[in-house]
């Protein structure tokens, strides 16, 4: 039964995923259960689907982290395509700024979304949550200078 579940969950995901990037229209901030209930649409850069899958996953930790992982994957290819189109308008000294500001950023996130030595379940769902949210919000950022 809890494979069915899971499976059926993916499913879900997956076909909202298709459905939001067919429409490329980016979603909400918050936390790893409700998104779309907080904050402006598109703040973050957050997709639809990815509500869409946190409350197809009923609440069960495995779903959620799958939720986690599938927009994750998202975001972060969306931060190195711009990162990378940004670094290749910019001159030798903008380059260089970037990539410090860049590596900054990181020490950030990997500080602000840290799990505690001895987290339990509930904090690794709120810290994978934070690396999506922070990913998504740099790429966002980064968009916004490309302009």
């Amino acid at each position: 039964m809890k494979t069915v579940l899971l499976i059926s969950t993916l499913l879900l995901c997956l076909l909202a995923c298709a459905r939001d990037e067919a429409h490329a229209a980016p979603a909400s901030q918050g936390d790893a259960t409700s998104h779309a209930k907080q904050g402006k649409p598109g703040a973050t850069g957050l997709r639809h689907s990815y509500d869409t899958c946190l409350d197809a996953s009923g609440g069960a930790d495995a779903a959620m982290q799958d939720c986690i992982a599938i927009e994750y994957g998202y975001q972060d290819v969306r931060l190195n395509k711009v990162y990378k189109a940004l670094m290749a308008r910019l001159p030798k000294d903008d380059q260089t700024r970037l990539r410090a500001e860049e590596r900054q950023w990181i020490a950030y996130r990997d500080a602000h979304c840290g799990l505690a030595p001895d987290g339990g379940q509930g904090q690794r769902l709120e810290s994978n949550d934070c690396l999506v949210e922070e990913t998504a919000k740099r790429a966002t950022a980064l968009e916004g200078r490309q302009r």
